[in-house]
């Protein structure tokens, strides 16, 4: 398959009963391992409206992402700093305000804290993470500069080590809400319903796939849902929101044979996409 250089995406606004004229919203280039390098982002006066860039090693990690507000005006800049064996160690983060911050990673068996810590070497936040040896989370907490408690998520799984249930609590432990989460026979996900500490459903989400395990249909309690069509021939995807028996939105994309997006269509907003590729012939 061709390996991506540059995507260039071209868009254009519905005005009244027309479209206008297209304009450059968006470049974004990949080196020749597929790491995204750089994305830009443009308004229709062609000026900057966000810009990030990323870094990487030959092991394709990644060592530095700069985020840009308008303009040329620096955000953030994260330089990721990795260990003899490869895990994450440490991030050091600069802001545009001239401030930093850095997290660094301890880890030990079965459990990695995260502590945050100004330029000035005050904690300003830790985070506790409890898991099992391939990642899989048991529970999270994370805690003020203070040591107070602001957020716990523990994570209950099945069998297949499909998470069914998620308790969540706010500040000092008080409870925020239970997540829990239903599966068919196939591990496809077919609802996900959170409820209060005595049991009433707070919200419910609920989906439905096609033979091809593609999900056709979205619903969000009783306020709307959405269904999603394709077309394997034309190789288009189609997806319209509803209120009720109502179209809110209507979102169609068209991809290539090799899945490279093409177009995308919503009702007051048309992209097209194009693509350079690196010369793979030598």
């Amino acid at each position: 398959m061709k390996k991506t250089k540059i995507q260039r995406a071209y868009s254009a606004s519905r005005a009244s009963d027309s479209w206008a004229e297209p304009y450059l919203s968006m470049v974004k280039e990949f080196d020749e391992e597929g790491h995204e390098t750089l994305e830009i982002k443009y308004f229709d006066d062609g000026s900057v409206e966000s810009k990030l860039v990323w870094e990487y090693d030959a092991q394709g990690k990644k060592t530095r992402e700069q985020s840009y507000l308008e303009g040329e005006e620096l955000a953030e800049d994260h330089r990721f700093e990795y260990g003899p064996d490869g895990k994450l160690q440490a991030i050091e983060i600069h802001y545009g305000d001239g401030s930093s911050s850095r997290k660094t990673y301890e880890r030990q068996p079965g459990r990695t804290t995260v502590l945050t810590h100004d330029d000035e070497g005050e904690l300003e936040e830790k985070e506790v993470v409890w898991h099992e040896a391939d990642g899989l989370v048991l529970k999270r907490e994370r805690y003020s500069f203070a040591g107070t408690l602001e957020h716990r998520e523990e994570n209950s799984f099945d069998a297949a080590r499909r998470l069914v249930r998620r308790l969540e609590s706010g500040a000092g432990g008080a409870f925020e809400s239970d997540l829990r989460f239903a599966y068919d026979d196939r591990g496809r996900l077919l609802q996900r319903v959170r409820y209060t500490q005595r049991g009433t459903v707070i919200d419910k989400v609920s989906f439905a796939y096609d033979d091809k395990d593609r999900v056709v249909e979205n619903r969000v309690g009783s306020t709307y849902w959405l269904k999603f069509t394709y077309d394997d021939e034309n190789h288009t995807e189609t997806q319209e929101r509803y209120r009720g028996n109502a179209l809110e939105e209507h979102n169609l994309v068209r991809y290539s044979p090799e899945g490279l997006m093409l177009e995308e269509q919503t009702l007051e907003r048309q992209t097209r996409f194009e693509y350079e590729f690196y010369d793979q012939t030598a």
